[in-house]
């Protein structure tokens, strides 16, 4: 860690100060608070399987670790109805700020690439995926 306390490494310990100061932020927020503290629990206290499930899927991201095993496509269409596709701009937005008030510029910028990549796919999977082609259903 530098001396401005910003992290020069990405590394377990960095990853969960990342994650525990993102998923701070979420849990307060106006809009996308209310999805995951129904969707987890009310406080950061109820959390704990949702950070480790975090930890390791960004270890998985960052560092190739294969730590993490599940179905991130499968856990986020449970909560289809519940969210619209500008909540994963407002997602990135979050993640952009808590990657700079924890990492140096260049590693907050990887983590900041490798998350608008997923958001992209996920919203991708969840809301246009499995949408009529409208176009095509046009008469000749």
């Amino acid at each position: 860690m530098s001396e401005m306390g910003l992290e020069t490494e990405i590394n377990d310990h960095s990853i969960k100060r990342l994650v525990d100061h993102f998923y701070g932020k979420v849990i307060e927020d106006d809009l996308l608070g209310p999805v995951f503290r129904n969707a987890i629990g009310e406080s950061l206290d109820d959390w704990g399987d949702h950070l480790a499930t975090m930890y390791r899927f960004w270890s998985s991201v960052m560092l190739t670790t294969g730590r993490y095993k599940g179905n991130p496509v499968k856990a986020h269409m449970e909560l289809v109805d519940q969210v619209e596709p500008h909540f994963f701009e407002h997602w990135l937005t979050l993640w952009t700020e808590a990657s700079e008030e924890v990492f140096v510029p260049d590693l907050a910028i990887a983590f900041q690439k490798k998350a608008k990549s997923i958001a992209q796919s996920l919203s991708f999977m969840m809301f246009e995926r499995f949408m009529p082609d409208t176009l095509s259903a046009r008469p000749a």
